[in-house]
């Protein structure tokens, strides 16, 4: 057997800070018969002075230098020049664990049947802290029948908000060449909103034959710099109209005898709880209506201090009628940020409504065990609710 040649895209836009340990991570992989694209979509700072340094220290590097245009940009003329068997994905701050393919490979190469995608864990990396992310999947090969009977209808919502079967991400995964350019290659997969998940998703189903590894190696690079960033002027509400119907039609083209249409509203209600909690509040007579709803004037306080959570308190800044009087997490004293306090301090606190910025229902039933025990009253504390769920095509039209 010819050994398989895996072909890893790193898109790259200014971040010279960090990407000597990402291409580095890449070119001391254990498996070496790899192909890495880097993709420089404009950079300012030195970045594409580092791309052409590694193409001349190393030639399995190929550099591409292009006028800015996105993410999705890079990534298809990355794509477009791959040569490999599989292709692989790694974002220019994040970076991988060295046995990270060949672990990948070991396991295409046992199969008796073709694997069309490898899955593994991700380490969410924040600036003071990590968090380990785990397949929702046991371990092992999930083949076309064991794919349809297990997978197939919970692959993007498993019933449970904020839980899929199987991470959107691309970066903690190979695909198998011809099937991933099928669906990276398509226009208005890849917006904003909706980030790697219309290209991963369609490109599983579509591929079914599925291998996951339960060993977290490929690490995702949380920065705070980045994060506060996350509320941009951008009108979800006319990206969701121009592009729900391409997404619909991707995943008709991937699965033609199963409608997945409720199940891209569902996922498209978490995207917008993560990254635009005022979309709930359009033209509603309450705001944080993503909370349960809150009434003008009230005090509230908001815990956790995760992605979730630093969104959500851009955005409540930004509202007058609504007083902000604490922003808490248990690892405050672990955390770069001056506007964090204890959770002991919500005892000398008055509010009306504490808001539990933690979007995984079972992470917040054990957040709220833990405020309970501080002495928080039941009734003032507010997760994500489920009303949305019950309301999706009240917001996804």
């Amino acid at each position: 057997m010819n050994e398989l040649v895996i072909s890893i895209i790193v898109p790259i836009y200014n971040v010279g800070n960090y990407l000597k340990k990402c291409i580095d991570s890449i070119l001391e992989q254990t498996y070496e018969n790899i192909e890495v694209i880097l993709v420089d979509d404009g950079s300012t700072d030195d970045s594409s002075f580092l791309c052409d340094l590694y193409s001349e220290k190393d030639n399995r590097v190929i550099v591409i230098h292009k006028e800015n245009g996105g993410l999705d940009s890079a990534r298809k003329a990355g794509v477009k020049s791959a040569t490999g068997d599989y292709i692989g994905y790694v974002d220019g701050d994040d970076w991988v664990e060295p046995d990270m393919y060949e672990k990948m490979v070991h396991v295409i190469e046992k199969s008796q049947e073709k694997i069309n995608c490898v899955v593994c864990g991700i380490v969410e990396n924040y600036e003071e802290r990590e968090r380990y992310r785990r397949p929702y999947l046991e371990e092992g090969i999930y083949n076309k029948r064991k794919f349809s009977e297990k997978l197939r209808d919970k692959i993007l919502y498993t019933g449970e908000f904020y839980r899929s079967s199987v991470s959107t991400s691309l970066g903690d995964k190979i695909f198998s060449s011809e099937i991933i350019k099928k669906y990276q290659l398509r226009d208005g997969l890849n917006t904003t909103l909706s980030d790697d998940s219309f290209v991963s998703i369609p490109a599983l189903i579509d591929g079914g034959n599925l291998a996951v590894i339960q060993d977290c190696l490929y690490h995702y690079r949380i920065r705070h710099d980045s994060l506060k960033h996350s509320l941009k002027e951008t009108n979800f509400r006319e990206t969701i109209t121009e592009f729900l119907p391409v997404w619909e039609e991707t995943f008709k083209m991937a699965a033609k005898d199963y409608d997945y249409s409720q199940h891209i509203k569902i996922y498209l209600l978490y995207t917008l709880a993560m990254k635009e909690p005022q979309y709930f509040d359009y033209n509603q007579e309450t705001l944080l209506n993503l909370y349960g709803g809150v009434e003008y004037g009230s005090k509230v306080i908001v815990y956790g201090a995760g992605q979730t959570g630093i969104v959500l308190m851009k955005y409540l800044k930004s509202l007058e009628l609504i007083r902000v009087v604490g922003w808490v997490d248990r690892d405050y004293d672990k955390l770069d940020n001056n506007e964090l306090q204890s959770p002991e301090e919500l005892k000398n606190m008055e509010y009306d409504y504490l808001l539990v910025a933690i979007i995984r229902r079972d992470a917040f039933e054990s957040a709220k065990k833990d405020l309970i025990a501080y002495g928080i009253q039941d009734e003032k504390i507010r997760c994500v609710s489920d009303n949305i769920i019950e309301n999706v095509d009240k917001y996804i039209y």
